[in-house]
Order: C-alpha cells, then sequence, then structure tokens
C-alpha cells in the first residue's frame, strides 16, 4: 500500500510540474512604456540583448510576455544555456561577441547592482542602473542611475 502511494504522490507532483511549467509563462507580463521603450531603440537601429541568469523557463516567459521579437536569437543569453552567469566576466564577454560591440561601447542596464551592474563594469561595460526607489551604497558608481522611467536611457544615447 505505501509503494502505491509514493506511486500516486510521485505522479501528482509530476503532473503539477507540467502545469507549472505550461501555466507559468503565462503569469509574466512587462509595462507597455517598456515595450514602446524597447520597439523604440530598435527602430533606431540599437542592437538589443538579453543576458539573464536563469534556465528553460526564460524562453517562454519572453515569448509569452511578447518580448522576443525585439531581440535576434543569438542576443538572448541564457545562463543555464550558456555556461556563464552573472557577474562572470565570462557572460559579458560572451554579450559584447554575440552583438558585435566592444565592451565600451555597450550600454548595460540591470537592477542588481551585485550581478548586472558590479560584473558589467568589471568587464568595462557602461552601466544603467534601475534603482527602483533604493539609494546606492557602496564602491561601484553606474553611469547611469535611473530613477523614474527607463526612458531615461534614451537621453543618455
Amino acid at each position: 500500500m505505501l509503494e502505491r502511494l509514493t506511486e500516486t504522490l510521485n505522479q501528482s507532483a509530476e503532473e503539477l510540474l507540467v502545469r507549472f511549467v505550461d501555466d507559468f509563462p503565462s503569469y509574466f507580463q512587462v509595462e507597455r512604456s517598456n515595450q514602446q521603450l524597447l520597439a523604440q531603440l530598435k527602430n533606431r537601429g540599437i542592437r538589443i540583448a538579453l543576458l539573464t541568469n536563469g534556465g528553460p523557463m526564460q524562453r517562454p516567459k519572453l515569448a509569452a510576455a511578447g518580448l522576443t521579437h525585439y531581440f535576434e536569437d543569438a542576443c538572448i543569453l541564457i545562463s543555464k544555456e550558456t555556461g556563464f552567469a552573472k557577474p562572470t566576466f565570462e557572460a559579458f564577454s560572451k554579450l559584447s561577441d554575440v552583438i558585435g560591440l566592444s565592451a565600451e561601447n555597450i550600454l548595460f542596464v540591470g537592477d542588481h547592482i551585485g550581478n548586472d551592474i558590479a560584473g558589467a563594469h568589471a568587464a568595462g561595460l557602461q552601466t544603467a542602473w534601475v534603482s527602483q526607489g533604493a539609494e546606492l551604497t557602496g564602491a561601484i558608481e553606474p553611469d547611469l542611475i535611473i530613477r523614474n522611467s527607463l526612458f531615461e536611457i534614451i537621453d543618455y544615447l
């Protein structure tokens, strides 16, 4: 009886996992203004890349949010696929390679001061920190601090 109960519990867990994987991306949404910014950057001929620490759920989330068409497929870098995670130098070097620009000609936008800003800065990229109301503490000084809107990037460029 214990064996049958264990089999039932395992099957239920597997079913829940399948359901989670299928349904989770549909809960990921992006503000319309952020999509407008991506469209504006793309229309200006600015290459846009995505560097994220994540796994197989990242691409379905991007698709569900309607974001994939802003990026060339090679410019979506997911740590579980590349083998390099932020804040390592290799992750940012790979980003530079796929986007086809030298590090100093790339503006990396991120909200995590350690993984995003410190890692990009160490790799020689320009940095824009999305502060989300937080105050900057520590030695890392981003090139741009985004306090109100991601459209502040346009003025910086």
